[in-house]
């Protein structure tokens, strides 16, 4: 069987390939190869710099969400 993933965390800036060139090819091979049967992968965009056209260019190209980073969760005792 193939190896799919269900989530992916995609940096945006990258040293070789940028997140949203590499995320509109990840997406593009999911609606174009995939089986049917498998779920489309959700991609999350991590950036440090957030702004509105980030935002709208990674929902624009199929990213579920953008996240800012660094993030932290808290750890309750």
């Amino acid at each position: 069987p193939k190896q799919f993933y269900h989530l992916i965390f995609m940096d945006l800036n990258m040293p070789v390939m940028d997140g949203f060139t590499a995320s509109t090819n990840i997406l593009d091979y999911f609606n174009e190869k995939m089986d049917q049967r498998f779920p489309r992968c959700t991609i999350i965009a991590l950036t440090a710099y957030v702004n509105r056209e980030y935002i709208e260019m990674c929902h624009k190209i199929g990213m579920a969400e953008v996240l800012n980073k660094p993030s932290c969760s808290k750890v309750i005792k």
